[in-house]
């Protein structure tokens, strides 16, 4: 809960980005251009790796990816470690 201090004192009612990292890879322009509905590319984790959670730009947790059944099915990711 370390992370979210930064956050302590500010207007509870103002929305944040949360943005969540599942892995990066680097793409030549040439292929970039390819790609279509339906393309798949190849990201530096393992579907067992733990993925980045960002509020406001800043890493504030690491956390697993999880299917959720909310309404529909929903990728959703459970906190694991704070930062």
């Amino acid at each position: 809960k370390k992370a979210f201090q930064n956050f302590s004192g500010k207007n509870v009612e103002k929305k944040i980005s949360v943005k969540v990292q599942l892995g990066t890879t680097t793409m030549s322009i040439d292929k970039i251009k390819n790609i279509q509905q339906e393309s798949a590319f190849i990201l530096d984790n393992n579907v067992t790796d733990l993925v980045d959670v960002f509020a406001d730009g800043k890493l504030v947790a690491r956390g697993e990816p999880v299917i959720q059944r909310y309404r529909d099915k929903n990728l959703s990711v459970r906190i694991t470690e704070f930062h």
